[in-house]
């Protein structure tokens, strides 16, 4: 995440292609929010992708893969993934 590499996992049986950008917890419930911009997904992924959050203990089978770190400027927003932040990636 730190080193900007993308990660290929599988999350409620589909492949997902991400851009992680805050690991930490919500309620005591490790949580992730990356950009996921390929793969499959249990809904409609739009073109380009789009911010979404992830359960880490329903992540599966996750490997870093060099490719382009990809992300919109909408995670400025408020975050309602994650409430304590242990890791963040800086886009600046």
């Amino acid at each position: 995440m730190v080193e900007g590499q993308e990660v290929h996992c599988v999350y409620r049986n589909k492949v997902r292609i991400l851009g992680p950008h805050i690991l930490g917890h919500s309620k005591g419930v490790a949580k992730l929010l990356a950009f996921q911009f390929g793969g499959e997904s249990n809904t409609t992924l739009p073109p380009g992708g789009e911010w979404r959050c992830f359960t880490v203990d329903e992540i599966r089978d996750a490997r870093a893969q060099s490719g382009t770190w990809r992300a919109r400027s909408e995670h400025r927003r408020p975050n309602t993934c994650v409430e304590e932040i242990d890791v963040e990636r800086r886009l600046d």
